[in-house]
């Protein structure tokens, strides 16, 4: 009776010739380092995406590799700053980063540690900047009007909810002017909606370009404005205010006639919701229309 043929030991050298090809022909990178911690191969996109050569890569051990890689990143994941490519505990690992040397990408890092047919450690790398970008445009367009480029209701209502939130754990002022373009209506049955869009395009510019770099302009709804001022007292959110009105009247349009917005100016107070804060400016907004418009209460 004629024994098994011993099975021959695996080495990933005997794979090379036709493991190269495969990985080098996808889209994500791929790195293998075998028992003895080395990097056994490492995929054209693979090094490609961090900016080395395979053959510079072939000549790195996996530390090296790893201290290269930090040096790519201004916030690195907990796993790098670790300084490795698994954690220890685990046998997988996914981390989500964005290079910012030499140019910005965002990598997704995957490792995964095998033990058939032989201990290694796998790592694949997908360049996903595209598809973060993508999501980081939709949820811009989420949270901005499109006519002005301001934020809109929704956009507003989360800062409005962190500016809140702030100015009750640290006890500073908070303050809302609500903006209306006056006759709007007029405008735009006596020059057309192409010309009342470029007014609203003009105002929220005029608008914005008065504020401070902390503070928000959000278009809240067909002609009406929100600002909201963190930071500032009644008495300053008023004169800024009257500062936009003012250049708002100053504007330089094409349709022969002087354009100029009312507003209402409320500070926060503790415990107040943001309904009732914003029926306080409404209130007062009324009440300048009601005055002769192009001013603020």
């Amino acid at each position: 009776m004629s024994l098994p043929a011993p099975v021959p030991s695996l080495h990933w050298h005997d794979a090379l010739p036709f493991l190269q090809p495969l990985i080098n022909g996808l889209e994500c990178g791929f790195m293998l380092i075998d028992e003895h911690d080395r990097i056994v191969v490492a995929s054209h996109p693979m090094a490609a995406i961090f900016g080395l050569s395979v053959e510079a890569m072939a000549e790195m051990t996996p530390a090296a590799f790893v201290e290269y890689v930090l040096k790519l990143v201004d916030d690195p994941p907990d796993l790098l700053r670790q300084r490795r490519i698994l954690p220890k505990s685990s046998a997988i690992a996914c981390e989500e980063f964005e290079l910012v040397r030499p140019c910005r990408s965002v990598v997704r890092w995957v490792a995964r540690r095998i033990t058939q047919p032989i201990a290694a450690q796998i790592v694949v790398c997908t360049d996903i900047t595209a598809e973060v970008d993508l999501a980081a445009a939709y949820e811009r367009l989420a949270v901005t009007d499109r006519l002005t480029g301001l934020a809109n209701r929704r956009g507003a209502e989360q800062s409005i909810r962190r500016e809140i939130l702030r100015s009750k754990r640290y006890a500073v002022p908070l303050s809302f002017a609500l903006f209306d373009i006056d006759h709007f209506k007029r405008i735009n049955d006596n020059h057309g909606h192409a010309t009342g869009d470029q007014v609203l395009r003009q105002v929220a510019r005029t608008i914005a370009g008065g504020l401070r770099e902390s503070d928000l302009a959000a278009r809240w709804g067909g002609e009406e404005f929100l600002v909201v001022l963190p930071n500032t007292g009644m008495e300053n959110a008023y004169l800024s205010s009257e500062r936009i009105r003012r250049s708002v009247a100053k504007m330089s349009v094409q349709m022969g006639e002087t354009v100029t917005i009312s507003g209402g100016v409320v500070q926060y107070t503790p415990g107040e919701k943001l309904n009732d804060i914003l029926g306080r400016a409404h209130g007062l907004l009324y009440m300048a229309k009601s005055e002769g418009r192009n001013r603020v209460r």
